[in-house]
């Protein structure tokens, strides 16, 4: 008797382990069908505010703004569109142009095209947050636990998701067909560091399933010229600026967002966030 009662509690506790692995995660549910629109969308049309701001390293305050983008995104997956990107108070804008077979940084005052790269992946870094990862064609890791959190009083048809992306969090906020629409980002990059909050607030926001590359191809000014390297002399020259894999790092300092000082060699295996400006 005791043998079949033992029998019958495990196979109770068997159904009810089974019966909690299929009970519905709204978090995950409505994460997985904001990445699926993402995934599927071929391209975006976006105008939003992008702020950066390091954070007190005890209680996770902010502190003193870093920088507050303007951002002007319509980019078709691949190499076909352009990003705008202004900072008004330091007077700095550029343009991110793609033409279709390749990304350039356009210096509108010298008119020249720098080559960044062959397609727009570089989106996943400039706007790190789980869709647009997933759109550039990436997988995020799946969390393991996410928050729904509730509208706010005066948006009660918004939906959050908040969660853990290894020692960075992201917050979403979501329109009841999974458009992004406002966000927030925290990037840890360990106790040498301090954590950087991202902010994105959305204006406008347009997923388009179908597009084609003419539509969203950068028309790049024929007297804009690709800066030959002869041009740079010397030890100034675009080979003598880049490293070989595997060189030792040179003696260079930088002041992190809280003023101390660090060498290049120290942010070997980091993800770095750098401030370039451009002349206007």
């Amino acid at each position: 008797m005791l043998a079949l009662s033992t029998v019958c509690l495990v196979a109770l506790v068997a159904q009810a382990d089974e019966a909690a692995a299929k009970a519905p995660d709204p978090g995950l549910d409505r994460y997985r069908a904001v990445l699926a629109k993402y995934q599927k969308a071929k391209a975006l049309e976006m105008d939003f505010h992008l702020r950066f701001t390091p954070l007190q390293e005890e209680k996770e305050e902010a502190g003193e703004e870093m920088n507050d983008f303007k951002v002007s995104m319509r980019v078709m997956r691949g190499a076909a569109g352009h990003i705008q990107m202004s900072e008004p108070s330091q007077s700095m804008e550029f343009t991110l142009a793609g033409d279709g077979e390749g990304v350039f940084m356009l210096d509108h005052e010298r008119k020249i095209k720098m080559p960044i790269g062959e397609d727009f992946s570089m989106i996943g870094e400039m706007v790190p947050l789980a869709p647009m990862v997933a759109w550039i064609g990436e997988a995020p890791k799946e969390p393991k636990e996410i928050e729904v959190l509730p509208g706010p009083e005066e948006f009660p048809i918004l939906t959050g998701l908040r969660f853990q992306e290894g020692a960075n969090q992201q917050t979403l906020w979501l329109t009841p067909d999974n458009r992004v629409i406002a966000a927030f980002f925290i990037q840890d990059q360990g106790e040498a560091y301090p954590k950087v909050r991202y902010d994105l607030q959305f204006s406008s926001v347009r997923l388009l399933d179908e597009a084609e590359v003419e539509d969203f191809a950068y028309d790049i000014p024929e007297e804009y010229e690709q800066p030959d390297e002869s041009e740079f002399a010397g030890e100034q020259s675009f080979e003598a600026s880049l490293l070989a894999v595997g060189s030792e790092a040179p003696e260079v300092e930088f002041s992190d967002l809280g003023g101390a000082s660090f060498d290049l060699a120290s942010l070997k295996g980091k993800t770095v966030l750098l401030n370039f400006w451009f002349r206007h």
